[in-house]
């Protein structure tokens, strides 16, 4: 789902922390939650992930931090490529634990970065979250390193579910900016 805008300000607010980092809930207190930037309120709004990427509505803007949340469900400890393109500063973030960082605000740094994760057995949860004056959409490849290994993305885990362990981060991948 995309949730925002949250907070006041688009720039500062990447360095803030806001509850839906660590938990997601039906309501946020109104200081922080969606609506804070003195934008409308929005609701959470689902998404699908196609090869064009995701954007946020035309409406969202740039104002305060977005975030998309989404699950994945790994059969055991699996080590997996994660590739982030945005033209906003982001952050990724898998069971609270932050394994991506990419800041764009202050200086030239490439819309595109990579990482390599280790996810847990069973259910991980991924934030990522958008802030800046740039535009919102981005493009996430999470992907097995084993061809053989099958990952499943939902919306929610299944009721009573809890969150798996914490990934672990391994040596980045290399690129061709290397």
């Amino acid at each position: 789902e995309l949730w925002g805008p949250f907070g006041h300000y688009h720039n500062l607010g990447f360095d803030q922390t806001f509850p839906i980092e660590s938990t997601l809930a039906a309501a946020y207190p109104s200081d922080l939650g969606p609506g804070a930037s003195d934008a409308p309120t929005r609701r959470a709004q689902p998404f699908t992930s196609s090869g064009d990427g995701i954007a946020f509505p035309l409406d969202w803007g740039a104002q305060g931090v977005d975030f998309a949340v989404t699950w994945v469900q790994a059969p055991a400890a699996t080590r997996v490529l994660l590739r982030l393109y945005t033209p906003a500063s982001a952050q990724i973030a898998i069971n609270g634990t932050v394994v991506l960082r990419n800041d764009r605000r202050a200086s030239y740094t490439p819309a595109a970065t990579a990482a390599a994760v280790e996810l847990g057995a069973g259910w991980n949860r991924i934030v990522v979250k958008l802030a800046g004056e740039a535009a919102r959409n981005f493009d996430l490849m999470l992907r097995p390193a084993d061809p053989a290994v099958r990952l499943v993305n939902a919306a929610a885990p299944p009721q009573g579910t809890g969150v798996g362990a914490a990934p672990q981060v391994l040596s980045a991948p290399v690129t061709l900016a290397e």
